[in-house]
């Protein structure tokens, strides 16, 4: 998976940035099938105590483009709010079987 993190006004070290790699590895292991997979992260809010964070996730996988977004006062929270949120994007867009599908195998 290719990431762009984008935070303007807060401070991210190697850390953070790798704890939100880390964040967006179930995404990755739900599209391993797919060669190119990218994902940008964009968090707003500043560090001078505002009180709520605003995070967005941008998946382009395919022919597909999810978008989520969260906002939470912890913004690894949120994050994982918009991944959870794609997630779900992604179990919709799937094919589902029939009922006799299931009931030949």
């Amino acid at each position: 998976m290719e990431l762009k993190i984008s935070a303007p006004g807060l401070d991210l070290d190697d850390e953070d940035r790798e704890r939100i790699a880390r964040s967006l590895d179930k995404i990755d292991r739900r599209l391993k099938d797919f060669d190119l997979v990218y994902a940008e992260v964009r968090i707003s809010g500043r560090d001078d105590g505002a009180p709520v964070r605003k995070v967005t996730l941008e998946i382009e996988y395919g022919r597909n483009h999810l978008v989520a977004t969260a906002e939470h006062p912890e913004p690894g929270q949120a994050l994982r709010q918009a991944r959870d949120s794609i997630i779900r994007q992604i179990n919709d867009s799937k094919p589902r079987g029939s009922h006799s599908d299931y009931a030949n195998r």
